[in-house]
């Protein structure tokens, strides 16, 4: 019951086993459903993905670890396990917030270091400008001569 659309999207194709037929008003109704067996079928190919045997693309391994998590949190009474072993333990925010506030400030040094190096190289090139000003006057007022007062480099 959890393989529809509005609670599980799936990610590969599965065909659906469970089907009815019924006679209804002179017309034959055919109702399909995913079975308890395709689940299984789905959860193996989740595990597959998990374990890197199956060949997908990145952004479908990212939504089927996804999945795989919603489908033990679903099957959770269902599933014999030892006494004393927590099945899904809480996830670990701080840390990863942590991490993330620490890739952030390395981010952080990288631009600053990138920004520094553009700021060094611009006062470099103001100084060339400052020393050289006299000789790039000399070049515009030459060019100005040459080729007319709308003639600046």
């Amino acid at each position: 019951m959890f393989l529809t659309e509005d609670r599980i999207k799936l990610l590969c194709k599965l065909k659906m086993s469970g089907f009815e037929k019924t006679y209804v008003s002179g017309n034959f109704r055919t109702e399909v459903w995913y079975t308890d067996g395709d689940a299984e079928k789905y959860f193996e190919w989740l595990v597959a993905v998990a374990n890197e045997t199956e060949d997908v693309d990145v952004a479908v391994v990212k939504q089927a670890y996804d999945q795989l998590f919603r489908f033990l949190y679903v099957m959770r009474d269902d599933i014999d396990r030892a006494k004393n072993v927590e099945f899904i333990a809480p996830y670990d925010w701080q840390n990863l917030f942590l991490s993330f506030d620490k890739d952030l400030v390395d981010i952080k040094n990288i631009v600053d270091r990138h920004d520094k190096s553009i700021v060094d190289v611009l006062k470099l090139l103001v100084e060339l400008v400052e020393k050289n000003k006299t000789l790039l006057e000399k070049i515009v007022n030459e060019n100005e001569e040459l080729f007319g007062e709308n003639a600046h480099p």
